[in-house]
């Protein structure tokens, strides 16, 4: 079945129509701005994307602490350390969402049998 060429939503030009009434260079670029590669759940054999993923996770937990010793020492006023603390709040957020679905998937393919049979 062929595409429909029609205008297409985003660019106004005469192309075929992929899907959402959007060309393919269009609706391929709306994909890759919806992809975020930082916080992306890495395949199973990704081990370079999740050994960055992990750095990234540690450095911004070695950040809120470093805040801490900065409030403490009162070297900087305390409303630039909120500041900077609810910026690093969200960026642990995306991460911990990031793991909590990394873990579902985990969880889904793990075997539990139960100990009172044997297996045949």
């Amino acid at each position: 079945m062929a595409r429909k060429i029609e205008s297409c939503m985003n660019c106004s030009e005469e192309r075929e129509i992929v899907a959402h009434n959007l060309c393919a260079m269009c609706y391929m670029r709306v994909r890759r701005e919806a992809d975020d590669d930082a916080w992306a759940v890495p395949e199973k054999h990704a081990h370079e994307q999740r050994k960055r993923q992990q750095d990234g996770r540690k450095a911004l937990v070695a950040m809120l602490d470093k805040l801490e010793t900065l409030e403490k020492s009162g070297l900087m006023p305390p409303e630039d350390i909120n500041m900077i603390r609810s910026k690093l709040a969200t960026q642990l957020e995306r991460a911990a969402l990031a793991l909590k679905s990394m873990t579902d998937d985990a969880a889904g393919k793990l075997l539990v049998m139960d100990p009172s049979t044997k297996p045949s």
